[in-house]
């Protein structure tokens, strides 16, 4: 009886332990978005536009390029327009921190799949593309299909199904690899929760 009891206030003081550590996050987090938004948000609409958004990201991933053009590839259309508000940013910050993480990985295999352009041309490129990256980047199902393709397309500004020779030849290999990034991260979280709503990609 007495192991049992004490077993029981061990796991409720865990419990409390957790819960406490959940609050702190949670604090400073909203800590952080405050200043976030007090130091980029510069018309004070409660939002950070892409231009915004863009020095944010600066800020926070040094070590990568980051324009307008890669960063409405990880926002919604609708989020493209209007900007995103303090409850979607922290979702788009970790989604580019996704790219930033696959950065070196993604150049080589462009490299090696668009035959020394900046970027792929054709749609059959892309294929080979996103096929090598499931297999090196931790996706258990590593089989790509026409659909995976499509998503890529439309986040980077090509039109799904696009399948001419010359389809991606105007877009830039950071919105493409940003794109491919985030289909990456979606992969992911439909074979961790396939019954459940992406979390990743709950503001695609």
């Amino acid at each position: 009886m007495v192991v049992v009891h004490a077993a029981a206030g061990a796991n409720a003081a865990r419990a409390r332990r957790l819960e406490k550590a959940h609050t702190s996050l949670v604090k400073n987090q909203d800590r952080m978005l405050e200043r976030w938004f007090g130091r980029y948000d510069l018309n004070h609409n409660n939002v950070l536009e892409a231009s915004e958004l863009v020095n944010l990201l600066k800020e926070l991933y040094t070590e990568v390029a980051v324009d307008e053009a890669v960063v409405r590839s990880v926002m919604t259309p609708k989020v493209s327009v209007e900007g995103v508000s303090k409850k979607e940013v922290m979702a788009v910050v970790k989604r580019f921190g996704g790219y930033v993480r696959h950065h070196a990985q993604l150049h080589e295999l462009l490299g090696r799949h668009s035959e020394g352009r900046t970027s792929v041309a054709a749609r059959s490129q892309l294929l080979a593309l996103l096929g090598d990256f499931a297999k090196s980047s931790g996706l258990k199902d590593t089989a790509v299909a026409e659909e995976d393709a499509n998503f890529v397309s439309t986040k980077c500004g090509v039109a799904a199904g696009a399948s001419s020779a010359t389809a991606f030849e105007e877009v830039s290999a950071e919105s493409l690899l940003s794109s491919i990034a985030l289909w990456q991260a979606c992969r992911l979280e439909v074979e961790n929760a396939p019954e459940k709503s992406s979390s990743a990609c709950a503001i695609l």
